[in-house]
């Protein structure tokens, strides 16, 4: 008679420590990386157009910041676990219903931010170009 069949190691559980976590980290030390690499070529780019420039990207930076945070921090986070959580307990309806609605989330959001910068960017803007204007040039 034969042995009932073993179930099938899970590597998380069973496999070696060292190579799964690296296995696991290593695309998102890719992203990192890479944007990374984008921001220093940026930045590169935009000094040589001359320090007006610079300062430009300078005053924009908190609010490219937010953005960024609202998408990938807070958004992003919340709703990959969602649909992690969906997907462990075999519910794919669900997990579909969660990227759906994260996405009509992210549009909406997007156009939020876009709208606040058309409609108040100049005066939001306005006040440290004027007051680094009163302090004249060097």
């Amino acid at each position: 008679m034969s042995s009932p069949p073993r179930p099938a190691a899970n590597a998380l559980l069973d496999g070696p420590i060292l190579r799964t976590l690296l296995s696991l980290a290593w695309p998102n030390a890719l992203a990192f990386s890479a944007g990374t690499l984008v921001a220093i070529a940026e930045t590169s780019y935009i000094g040589r157009l001359g320090i007006e420039a610079l300062a430009a990207m300078a005053l924009v930076f908190p609010c490219v910041m937010l953005t960024m945070s609202m998408s990938g921090a807070a958004m992003g986070g919340g709703v990959a676990s969602a649909i992690a959580r969906a997907l462990g307990a075999g519910d794919r309806d669900r997990a579909e219903s969660l990227a759906t609605h994260a996405l009509l989330i992210a549009i909406f959001f997007g156009l939020a931010f876009m709208l606040g910068m058309m409609l108040g960017g100049q005066q939001l803007l306005a006040r440290p170009i004027r007051e680094s204007a009163a302090f004249g040039p060097d």
